[in-house]
């Protein structure tokens, strides 16, 4: 027997510095009311909630400031209750801010909530980008001056009978697909966020 399931794809540019909380909040609201009722799962990009992808931002308070300390928390709560009565669920990447031991760590988060699994969270293990800043090219692939690597990959969650899904965004290595498929993962919720062109190389694409 065939199975079907209907996924949104929120595509969505580069956050500007000039954003406000409320209006990233909001862009995913909007985004989640046009899939509708009729869409399943909603899969948002990687670091959906943070300008911090292009951005080089050096101090301290305004970067944690684009980190989430909790899933939903007080800026992301809408995003919850307006999938809940649509019975989407969804993934949105975020940056993470989480305290264990007195030290601070940083990563580069995503979450499943709704249909499939609530609260299954998954972390970054391949970060991309340089440590350094580079005044010379117009914006910043820093995610790993600001992220820790997560500690391994998911788990494979369970949709309606059979089926098996698993989120993430480490996209680039084979590696992870081959030990999702071991687990029986028979779809991949990848979001991620990446620039069209790099300045540094003229010719790759995205």
């Amino acid at each position: 027997m065939p199975r079907y399931l209907t996924i949104a794809a929120a595509q969505s540019g580069p956050i500007p510095r000039t954003a406000t909380r409320a209006e990233v909040v909001e862009g995913l609201v909007g985004r989640c009311a046009r899939a509708g009722a009729g869409c399943e799962i909603i899969v948002y990009t990687e670091c959906a909630l943070s300008r911090l992808a292009h951005w080089w931002i050096e101090e301290e308070a305004e970067l944690d400031a684009w980190y989430e300390r909790e899933m939903p928390g007080p800026a992301t709560q809408r995003c919850f209750d307006e999938a809940g009565p649509l019975g989407i669920g969804f993934s949105p990447g975020y940056a993470e801010l989480a305290w264990r031991e007195g030290t601070k760590h940083r990563y580069n988060s995503s979450v499943l909530v709704g249909r499939m699994a609530r609260d299954r969270q998954y972390r970054k293990i391949h970060l991309p980008g340089h440590v350094e800043h580079r005044p010379a090219i117009p914006f910043q692939i820093w995610r790993s001056a600001t992220s820790r690597s997560g500690p391994g990959l998911p788990g494979v969650a369970r949709v309606r009978r059979r089926r098996r899904d698993v989120h993430l965004h480490d996209r680039r290595w084979a590696e992870t697909y081959r030990m999702l498929a071991l687990q029986g993962a028979e779809l991949v919720l990848l979001g991620y966020n990446t620039p069209a062109h790099f300045p540094e190389y003229p010719r790759s694409t995205a």
